[in-house]
């Protein structure tokens, strides 16, 4: 339950968070990951790329999914969601190969960016240990 409210909250916030043009550095940052994901759909993300995506000034919007796909995690709604994410980003990518909306799909796994959801559960769950 934990796993799905971080990652309803994650979208959330992600999805809402588009900026204006500011630098052409960001526009470099967002030329990078487009590219990637119109092979792929969903970037495979790590901790260092989650940053380089979210991170302000930014001229696009990203719709990140937090998962924990290892079998040691036992999510099994992570392995079942996956596909479903991977069909509506490969989708997404196909109607919108000249960059018109400026959205990217981004996947973070839990044994690739573990700081980041040490970071978003301790946003979300302040009083709460684990």
């Amino acid at each position: 339950m934990k796993l799905l409210t971080s990652l309803l909250a994650v979208l959330s916030l992600s999805a809402s968070a588009l900026a204006a043009k500011r630098s052409s550095a960001s526009g470099d940052v967002y030329a990078t990951y487009h590219q990637q994901a119109l092979s792929s759909g969903s970037i495979s993300l790590t901790d260092a790329s989650f940053n380089d995506l979210t991170s302000m000034p930014r001229n696009h919007s990203t719709l990140v999914v937090l998962t924990a796909l290892e079998s040691r995690f036992g999510c099994k709604m992570c392995q079942e969601f996956k596909p479903e994410w991977d069909i509506l980003a490969k989708s997404w990518m196909n109607g919108d190969k000249k960059a018109e909306s400026r959205l990217l799909f981004g996947e973070l796994d839990f044994a690739q960016g573990r700081g980041t959801f040490e970071k978003v559960g301790s946003a979300l769950f302040p009083v709460q240990n684990y």
